[in-house]
């Protein structure tokens, strides 16, 4: 019987763009999401349509709306050209190599760079943290941190890290409020609620209450009552048009390190996902 992402907790409308992506189930990427270089999704994340990730890790519980950027591209700025003719034999970004004028003008010989300028231009990692809520239109720029809990208004650049539980936006963003107090803040910094099994807590406190809510969650991790929860994580390939999936054991995007030390199976499941079939349908 052939499977599909779906059966893997990936939900989308139709399979997004990557080579590879690791992800915890479950997830909805929605339709049309770009991911480049070494993404990563944590569980329950949603995201609408048109977002473009690169060398970006996202955390648990995230809201993402729509065209959202991450990581841009960069280019040299000291040179003759911002154009990548200059320095991109391997013709990775214009794509323009197949035409002869183009090959013709490719620069194959080092340049100039000034002193600490780096020879690689990639983007920089991307850490969006846990139970962020990011609006529609909004550029992070490489390199940046947003931290758990925070909130980005609908069209921001963002150009810093964003501190965790401050709401910021603008251009370029500024903190405009934190949602709690800074006591209120620091404890749920401790807690962590996202990584444990909030099936343990749901419809046993109000969560519009979040001092009682730490509290009470507070008071079961004492007791030893309310364990850590553990999804199965996913290494999934682009393998021509199919996919290939991993399965990554005791694995957690939330907790990038400990991906970074698991060992993933050998299973090499066989997952097709052409994208020229009938659109895979999403979870609600």
């Amino acid at each position: 019987m052939t499977k599909t992402l779906q059966d893997y907790g990936l939900a989308c409308h139709r399979p997004p763009s990557f080579d590879t992506l690791i992800y915890e189930a479950p997830v909805n990427l929605s339709v049309d999401n770009y991911f480049t270089g070494d993404c990563r999704v944590g569980a329950f994340t949603y995201m609408q349509y048109r977002c473009e990730f690169s060398n970006t890790r996202i955390g648990r519980f995230c809201s993402i709306a729509d065209n959202l950027c991450c990581g841009p591209g960069r280019h040299y700025t000291h040179g003759l050209s911002t154009h990548p003719f200059m320095n991109d034999p391997a013709d990775s970004t214009a794509k323009l190599s197949q035409y002869e004028p183009y090959r013709r003008i490719m620069g194959t010989r080092s340049f100039s760079l000034p002193e600490k300028i780096p020879r690689t231009i990639a983007s920089p990692h991307v850490k969006i943290g846990n139970d962020v809520w990011i609006g529609k239109r909004v550029l992070i720029m490489g390199g940046v941190t947003i931290g758990d809990g925070a909130i980005i208004a609908a069209g921001a650049v963002v150009t810093k890290d964003v501190p965790p539980y401050a709401v910021v936006g603008g251009v370029p963003a500024r903190v405009v409020k934190m949602r709690f107090s800074q006591g209120i803040i620091d404890q749920l910094l401790s807690l962590q609620w996202w990584n444990y099994d909030m099936a343990q807590v749901s419809n046993q406190v109000d969560y519009g209450r979040v001092e009682e809510v730490i509290e009470f969650m507070t008071d079961r991790i004492r007791l030893g009552q309310l364990s850590e929860y553990q999804p199965q994580a996913y290494k999934i390939v682009r393998n021509g048009t199919n996919y290939v999936v991993d399965r990554w054991y005791a694995a957690t995007v939330a907790k990038s390190s400990a991906v970074e030390n698991t060992q993933h199976a050998a299973i090499q499941t066989e997952l097709v996902a052409r994208e020229n079939r009938r659109p895979l349908s999403a979870v609600a």
